[in-house]
């Protein structure tokens, strides 16, 4: 641990719930869920990167800087541009169906959201755990 940045580090294994799947034509078969574990905040993620050596600044600097990047991409994606981190890609989504291809946009019928895209090579990290269960 840091000592100017305390953080116990835990390592999780990506647990999946194995749910039937009721899709035509696909009896006897399973969809997974992946039973996500509480999220960190972006204060914790910069203690873990001080605390494996990831970083030799401040860790305020590294805070800020990191915030700063975060409300410009949130900036840029309200403003319809999709951002690539390198190791995924976030873009705005809009969902519902349109009347016609005049009608105007209602958020309550077609809400905004942001979807994503994952490098190819994130599944196959060498720390990627999983175990599986049945529901």
């Amino acid at each position: 641990m840091n000592s100017t940045n305390p953080v116990r580090e835990v390592f999780y294994k990506i647990r999946v719930l194995l749910h039937p799947n009721y899709l035509p034509g696909t009896e006897g078969t399973f969809q997974a869920r992946t039973v996500n574990e509480a999220s960190l905040s972006v204060d914790q993620v910069c203690a873990y990167l001080l605390n494996r050596g990831g970083f030799t600044g401040e860790y305020e600097n590294l805070r800020e800087n990191v915030r700063l990047y975060m409300d410009e991409a949130a900036y840029l994606l309200c403003n319809g541009m999709a951002i690539n981190t390198g190791y995924f890609t976030i873009y705005p989504n809009i969902g519902g169906t349109f009347e016609n291809a005049r009608e105007t946009h209602d958020p309550k019928k077609h809400p905004i959201s942001c979807g994503k895209h994952r490098r190819e090579d994130c599944g196959h990290r060498p720390h990627n755990r999983t175990s599986t269960e049945q529901d």
